[in-house]
C-alpha cells in the first residue's frame, strides 16, 4: 500500500516578494502616522497661538518685539557736559 502524498498539498508556497507589497504598505502608513503625530506636536508645542499657552518660539518672539518697542536707548539721559 503506497500511498502518493504529491498531490496533497495544503498551502501554495509563496514566491519570493509575493508578500512584500503588504508589509511595504503598512510600514508606509505606520511612517506616515508616526511622522504626522510628531509634526502636530512640534506646532502645538513650539508655535501655538493660543493665548493661554502660547508656544515657546512664540513667547520669545514677543517678548523680542516688546523690547525693541521699549527702546531703552531713548530714556537715556546724555550726561551734563563740562
Amino acid at each position: 500500500m503506497s500511498q502518493d502524498f504529491s498531490r496533497l498539498q495544503i498551502k501554495p508556497k509563496l514566491r519570493l516578494g509575493q508578500n512584500n507589497r503588504g508589509q511595504i504598505l503598512v510600514e508606509y502608513v505606520l511612517l506616515m502616522v508616526v511622522a504626522i503625530s510628531v509634526a502636530l506636536l512640534i506646532t502645538s508645542v513650539m508655535v501655538s497661538r493660543s493665548a493661554d499657552r502660547p508656544g515657546f518660539l512664540i513667547a520669545k518672539w514677543y517678548a523680542i518685539i516688546r523690547e525693541i518697542g521699549n527702546d531703552p536707548a531713548d530714556d537715556l539721559a546724555p550726561e551734563a557736559g563740562p
